[in-house]
């Protein structure tokens, strides 16, 4: 594939596939991507502090919580979220759910071990997991989808109304395709990091395409949906839990 360029439309989402999601794509490359993006993850994202703010904020000692982690990768943000659990003397538990039999092969390679982790290979629209789950949260999921795949998910997850919703993405923007075109070259050797992260942000979202999206699939309880805009150029669906 050709290189991106640097002036692109992004008037609408784009829809090409991204190079790791590819089942011809090379294991090395995409192993050193899953490696690079803990470092994005890390510093270029705000997952952490979404996840103590939404998450840990929320539990309260005494009584067991369950995450369903959907398109989890390697794993290392559910690892953290553990360990940040357990140092609050809080009970998690955690099902991370990938569908590449490759990537979940990797994450169980290095976070296996971890306690209160279940790492499994599933499809996101078939995880029985999520009948008892008090968070489901997804970071950087939605734009690997095209908008019909999307739409089909929310309609899924709106049978699982108890939960908390989180959902986590990218800001469809010029200034971060340009800030990520001049410094993922910094990071990226060897992988697929600069080439699908600029098109990861080409294929991100606006704040009225997530809700307008969400709206498809729940269209009778949008009051229940919010969005909001992070630093930088993150993107956050949130949808509160129905009491009962």
């Amino acid at each position: 594939m050709p290189e991106l360029p640097f002036f692109p439309n992004l008037a609408r989402r784009a829809e090409m596939a991204e190079k790791m999601d590819l089942s011809c794509s090379s294991l090395y490359k995409l192993e050193n991507t899953l490696f690079q993006f803990d470092t994005i993850n890390r510093f270029l994202t705000r997952v952490r502090s979404v996840l103590k703010g939404y998450v840990l904020d929320a539990m309260k000692p005494g009584r067991e919580y369950h995450l369903v982690d959907l398109g989890a990768g390697a794993c290392e943000t559910a690892a953290w979220l553990l360990s940040e659990s357990r140092s609050r003397g809080l009970n998690l538990r955690i099902s991370a759910c990938d569908h590449d039999r490759r990537v979940f092969r990797f994450a169980c390679q290095r976070f296996g071990h971890v306690p209160g982790l279940d790492i499994l290979q599933r499809d996101i629209m078939s995880i029985d997991e999520l009948k008892d789950a008090d968070f489901i949260f997804a970071n950087h999921l939605l734009h690997h989808l095209n908008d019909s795949r999307i739409v089909e998910l929310f309609d899924y997850l709106t049978e699982f109304e108890r939960a908390t919703l989180l959902i986590s993405d990218l800001k469809r923007s010029r200034a971060a395709y340009t800030a990520y075109y001049l410094v993922s070259p910094l990071f990226s050797r060897q992988s697929y990091a600069r080439y699908d992260g600029l098109l990861s942000i080409r294929k991100g979202f606006l704040s009225p395409e997530l809700l307008r999206l969400a709206h498809a699939a729940d269209p009778h309880r949008m009051d229940m949906y919010r969005v909001e805009q992070l630093f930088p150029a993150r993107i956050l669906l949130i949808r509160r839990p129905i009491a009962y």
